[in-house]
């Protein structure tokens, strides 16, 4: 049905979590799991729940309908890795903030001995130190010199992390330290990887930030509090103005207009 256009499928955080393996004895079925997904959806996901409550949300306030009514255009479908809640995604974060570090230890620890070995005198090789690491660990000059060997540096987390392909072809890390790319870019790159499914189930779910993650999301007591929630109108208000408080400032729409429908809703969303 799906090859044939008559129907579309999408799988959603909480869909690629179930099909997680919890050991490494069910990790190859996980990831037979993997393939069925990619078979039956591709790339085609739903956006992370952080930000689909906001935006359904957004959508009861400003347009008077839920986000689904607008069709293929709700932006609740999508096709990259924004799938990922944020707490994956600040796990991203972290990697990147780590393999900058430990890649600037690389560069200097190699500089100093290459130094070392290179046998001038003392006053000689502060200097090309300075000039080649200077005092964020590695200078603008060394991070260039650097990049023309990056298998040095770069080759086994090619094995250990494989990302994204062009994360690693392109040397993605040593553009950053040569001021090529942002920040931002290394993030989303790094992000990128995280959301290939074959990825997020090879590995990054067995980073210790995120192992425990698969059996946190399946605990059967997180079924009662949600019972809870449903039987209590109060806290549904409390949480309808709880989504409210999100909303971009530039909104400008009055809660007592936006309550009624928020609270209409708030079942079928839990």
């Amino acid at each position: 049905m799906a090859t044939q256009g008559i129907a579309e499928f999408r799988f959603s955080f909480f869909h690629v979590i179930e099909l997680a393996h919890a050991d490494d004895v069910s990790k190859p079925f996980a990831l037979r799991r993997v393939e069925l997904v990619k078979a039956l959806c591709g790339p085609k996901a739903f956006l992370n729940a952080d930000e689909l409550w906001r935006l359904e949300a957004l959508s009861l306030c400003q347009d008077n309908e839920p986000e689904l009514a607008k069709g293929a255009k709700a932006r609740v479908f999508v096709e990259d890795a924004s799938w990922l809640p944020r707490r994956v995604v600040d796990v991203a974060y972290q990697l990147v903030d780590s393999l900058i570090r430990r890649l600037k230890k690389r560069i200097g620890d190699r500089t100093a001995k290459a130094l070392e070995e290179i046998g001038t005198n003392r006053k000689s090789r502060r200097g090309m130190k300075k000039r080649l690491l200077g005092r964020r660990g590695v200078s603008a000059h060394g991070a260039e010199i650097a990049a023309t060997t990056p298998d040095l540096f770069l080759a086994d987390w090619k094995q250990a992390l494989p990302l994204t392909k062009r994360f690693w072809e392109e040397n993605f890390p040593l553009q950053y330290l040569n001021k090529q790319i942002s920040l931002d870019a290394l993030r989303a790159e790094c992000v990128a990887g995280f959301g290939d499914l074959d990825n997020f189930i090879g590995w990054c779910i067995e980073l210790p930030t995120l192992s425990e993650l698969p059996k946190t999301i399946r605990r059967t007591d997180q079924a009662q509090n949600f019972d809870e929630l449903r039987a209590d109108a109060r806290e549904r208000e409390r949480l309808a103005k709880s989504l409210l408080e999100l909303l971009e400032p530039e909104a400008h729409v009055r809660q007592d207009r936006c309550l009624p429908r928020l609270w209409a809703r708030f079942p079928a969303w839990i």
